[in-house]
């Protein structure tokens, strides 16, 4: 039946605690998900080319193809914590993860047996980070740490022409594939410290080095259906991105359950590739897109006040982004889209930035609550956000 749900789900916590200096916590989960989904809806019409004269009954719909789904996920989670004689802290966190996914869909959404796709993705990624963190009873207190991670992304994709694929150019069996996988490695070196000024007043400050790494070996073959003019070939290549990344903040303490602060900080979202049916024009050069890059400016206050049955956090906050990254809509003028028809493709940002797509997010977030009284709990947020 289409539309079901088969859904399993598994999860474990286990919690070491031999010593008051050692804690370890482990954590295990499982997803698996079987369906007959029914992803859109079919039309019978599919060009809106003719008077729909081959609409399905009631209550069923005319697929060539049973559309389907499978999801097995799964991850592993510890976390070693140990406090050494002096008050200070080692930690180490380390994560396993994997993700197998397959779909099977009706494309064109019709009675007519054209064109459906067959969907595979394999994700598996291992991560560790150590850091160490100086005792909390100093003014001055600080961090240090080191993270890695090595990810794996495979895909094997086809789009399959049915017995009406001649419509669309293609004999019936055709297969158009898009197949590959990216590698990644990431390290990362941190620290960040806080020093308490006086009493009220307190200044912290930190500072990231990130590399980033991926290698990507894909190969798209679309030549069964030249109609789509989509690109055939093969790209062998690697990427590298780097960045340092400074935060700093200042904070006051106003009483002892509220403080006002003001924050600056950077970051970064690494570059990749648009790995999927693209269209020639811009097949091997414009695959690969640029990182993404931002600043930062915070201030607000938070902190609690008629004797804890108040708390208040109002912020204000401004984002500066470069080369932002975003999916986006591209008209077509070749192949079976008409002219000026739309298309959504992942697609470099780099470019955008300085034309169409210079986003400056300037949200006031403002948050009232009271907490737990008497069985009464009042939450009242406001968001405004603006991009331009």
């Amino acid at each position: 039946m289409l539309g079901n749900k088969n859904r399993e789900a598994l999860r474990a916590q286990l919690r070491f605690s031999p010593s008051n200096g050692f804690e370890a916590y482990l954590s295990l989960d499982r997803h698996e998900a079987r369906e007959r989904a029914l992803v859109g809806d079919p039309l019978s019409d599919t060009f809106g080319a003719a008077p729909d004269t081959f609409a399905p009954p009631d209550g069923t719909v005319m697929f060539n193809t049973v559309p389907h789904q499978s999801l097995v996920a799964q991850g592993m989670g510890l976390d070693l914590s140990w406090t050494l004689a002096n008050g200070a802290t080692v930690r180490s966190l380390t994560g396993v993860r994997s993700t197998d996914a397959a779909m099977v869909n009706d494309t064109d959404y019709s009675p007519i047996d054209l064109l459906h796709v067959d969907y595979a993705e394999e994700y598996s990624h291992v991560s560790q980070e150590l850091r160490y963190g100086s005792g909390a009873d100093s003014r001055f207190r600080y961090m240090v740490g080191v993270s890695y991670l090595d990810q794996e992304a495979a895909t094997d994709r086809h789009a399959r022409a049915g017995a009406a694929g001649y419509l669309l150019g293609m004999a019936e069996g055709a297969d158009l594939t898009n197949t590959g996988q990216v590698d990644t490695s990431a390290w990362g070196l941190f620290a960040s410290a806080d020093y308490d000024m006086t009493d009220q007043l307190t200044l912290s400050a930190g500072l990231r080095w990130s590399h980033d790494k991926k290698s990507v070996d894909w190969a798209v073959d679309t030549s069964a259906g030249p109609a789509f003019t989509l690109a055939t070939g093969r790209l062998e290549d690697s990427r590298a991105d780097e960045d340092l990344s400074p935060t700093v903040s200042l904070s006051y303490r106003l009483s002892g359950a509220s403080n006002l602060f003001l924050r600056y900080a950077e970051g970064y979202k690494s570059g990749g590739y648009n790995l999927d049916y693209v269209n020639a024009g811009v097949f091997p050069d414009g695959l690969a897109f640029d990182k993404e890059s931002a600043r930062s400016y915070e201030a607000g206050v938070k902190g609690m006040a008629l004797e804890g049955a108040l708390w208040l956090s109002a912020t204000a906050f401004w984002v500066d982004y470069s080369d932002f990254q975003v999916n986006q809509f591209r008209t077509a003028h070749t192949g079976l889209l008409p002219t000026g028809a739309l298309a959504a493709v992942m697609s470099p940002a780099t470019g955008w930035r300085h034309r169409a797509l210079k986003p400056d997010s300037k949200p006031i977030i403002a948050a009232l609550s009271t907490v737990p009284c008497l069985r009464w709990f009042m939450s009242v947020s406001a968001t405004r956000t603006v991009i331009m």
